[in-house]
């Protein structure tokens, strides 16, 4: 006898099983056997699918007044015409089984092999029969079920957002997963006419042009103290006359160690050998070379200071952190504070490039070091608001503490940043070279990162951040990047890579 029917599909993982939406997938099933026996019963039933699918486990139904004794020798076997024979479904219901039988149904599961091994074995038939059949049994195929992963196969993501216009088309994607997926990606593509503006200009109101970005109608574009002035496609800070600051990061009175500064401003020779250090020599020619140095101060509180440096011959400045000068090549150089650090003795790291070919020897001559220091003021002792609950009598005393509640943050947002080389050069079967991060900021960043895009195994040494795992993250002292312009240096020794964007991830305050 012969039916049409559909067996309802399931998804079934390598660890459990639970029921999806399910795939409706046609099949044929032919009851052989059993003359006298019922429309659904029988010797051995055969499903014969209407395309392939992977058989994951079969369930057959006890009848409720039989015996699972009854049933031990059942098999399932699947056939496919890649296979030489059909395979057997999981182990035959033994006497083994039979024990372990605790409800009226028997299951066999359907091992793969290889790559498919958790989605089960592959058939277009299943073969449900008694392998040592009674002399006129009949079988109750009632409850006959073939589980598979089907959908699992090949399942699509959403689609993607639509991307920037570029080249007057717009794009969008989806991904697929699974082991039979044709393609990993599937790009679509709308022709749209894109209006693509420049850094410092914006779509007019019916995106048509560019049109230029007045940056200095936002008050946080230059610090205070300072005179904001826009450009064509930019803008320009400038600290107001007689301030001390760099411009774009603060702008503040002068202090006696400042350029233009009244006051005791005292200075002290520091002994060169003990306070700089040479940490990297390359590109040397018979007319010049490169020098990195490390200068090493003592740490302290000041209100104001500066650094002189007198080379052993002229030099020119490529590479400075944590300080700040407005010489470029000279044989002496006045280095100022910075806005992290103007009213505090911290480490730098500078890059020099002589006239000369590289020498051992330590290319600066004098260093000089002048601080003012901290006036004395009277200074209130600051107490910690406590209210004394009630308590009974031989208990402890309990205290409220008042604190300063959280920041009201963000969530993170990440945008990609200027990252290029300034110097590149060999080493050994790599590279190395002095890369910087360049950007402006409009407001405060708060639990900022730069994730950099080179190599799993690069060398990274930053002067003002730290590095772990293609990181960058902050110093103590930077752990608020202030609006206006930001700039990271670093040394990176690699594996040759692309230059590419970096990708600078922060947090903002919320009013």
């Amino acid at each position: 006898m012969k039916l049409t029917s559909c067996f309802s599909l399931f998804l079934f993982s390598a660890n459990d099983a639970k029921e999806a939406a399910g795939l409706n997938v046609p099949f044929e099933i032919e009851i052989l056997g059993g003359k006298n026996c019922l429309i659904t019963q029988g010797t051995a039933l055969i499903a014969k699918f209407a395309t392939e699918v992977f058989v994951h486990n079969t369930v057959i139904t006890i009848p409720v007044d039989g015996f699972a004794k009854d049933y031990k020798d059942y098999e399932v076997k699947l056939d496919h015409p890649d296979l030489k024979k059909p395979v057997r479904c999981g182990s035959k219901f033994s006497s083994k089984y039979i024990k372990k039988q605790d409800d009226n149904t028997i299951e066999f599961y359907c091992k793969g092999v290889g790559k498919t091994k958790h989605l089960g074995r592959l058939a277009d038939e299943a073969k449900v029969f008694i392998k040592k059949n009674k002399v006129g049994q009949c079988v109750d195929f009632s409850g006959v079920e073939f589980h598979t992963v089907q959908e699992d196969l090949a399942v699509w993501s959403d689609w993607s957002a639509w991307g920037e216009c570029f080249n007057d088309v717009v794009n969008r994607t989806r991904s697929c997963e699974g082991i039979f997926c044709e393609e990993l990606i599937e790009i679509e593509s709308n022709p749209q006419p894109c209006l693509i503006c420049e850094d410092g200009f914006e779509a007019n109101e019916d995106d048509t042009e560019c049109i230029d970005v007045n940056e200095c109608v936002d008050d946080s574009a230059c610090p205070l103290n300072s005179l904001c002035t826009n450009t064509e496609g930019s803008f320009t800070c400038e600290c107001e006359d007689g301030l001390f600051g760099d411009d774009y990061n603060f702008c503040i009175e002068q202090r006696a160690c400042h350029p233009a500064g009244e006051g005791d401003c005292d200075c002290q020779t520091l002994d060169v050998a003990n306070s700089t250090f040479v940490t990297n020599i390359w590109n040397s020619t018979d007319s010049n070379c490169f020098y990195e140095l490390s200068v090493q101060l003592p740490q302290f509180d000041v209100n104001s200071w500066k650094v002189n440096i007198d080379w052993t011959s002229q030099m020119s400045i490529h590479g400075l952190w944590r300080a700040q000068t407005d010489e470029a090549k000279a044989t002496t150089h006045e280095l100022q504070a910075t806005y992290f650090n103007v009213d505090e003795m911290m480490d730098f790291t500078i890059q020099i490039k002589s006239e000369i070919a590289c020498s051992l020897e330590n290319p600066i001559n004098e260093l000089i070091l002048c601080t003012e220091e901290i006036e004395s003021e009277s200074r209130a002792i600051e107490s910690t608001t406590m209210e004394l609950m009630t308590t009974v009598v031989g208990e402890p005393l309990t205290f409220v503490t008042t604190s300063e509640p959280p920041l009201n943050l963000s969530e993170e947002s990440c945008d990609l940043v200027s990252f290029e080389s300034t110097n590149v050069w060999s080493e050994g079967d790599g590279i190395a070279g002095q890369y910087k991060i360049s950007f402006k900021l409009e407001t405060a960043a708060y639990e900022w990162s730069i994730i950099l895009p080179i190599p799993d195994d690069s060398e990274v040494a930053p002067w003002t951040s730290k590095y772990s795992e293609g990181v960058l993250t902050s110093n103590d002292w930077n752990e608020i990047l202030q609006p206006g312009a930001n700039e990271f240096g670093m040394i990176i020794r690699s594996t040759e890579f692309d230059e590419q964007y970096a990708e600078f991830c922060f947090k903002t305050i919320l009013e």
